[in-house]
């Protein structure tokens, strides 16, 4: 899985947080400085397809996964 060793190596990336809700969804919530650098990111992954991020998407279920993008207003 991509560490944040690892992620820390990516431009604008920030942190993230990973939620198990009480109904057994789950939220991973990265964050990048703009939406631009994690679009950057995104796209580096399609490209390199690091050996820990097979893992990690292999146990996303991308049928009912969302991509949604937010901005810190405070």
């Amino acid at each position: 899985m991509l560490r944040d060793v690892e992620m820390n190596k990516f431009r604008g990336y920030v942190d993230r947080e990973l939620y198990k809700c009480e109904d057994g969804q789950w939220s991973n919530i990265v964050r990048f400085d703009s939406k631009e650098t994690m679009t950057a990111f995104l796209d580096r992954l399609k490209e390199v397809k690091p050996e820990g991020f097979k893992a990690y998407g292999s146990m996303i279920d991308f049928s009912s996964a969302r991509l949604e993008f937010f901005t810190k207003l405070i």
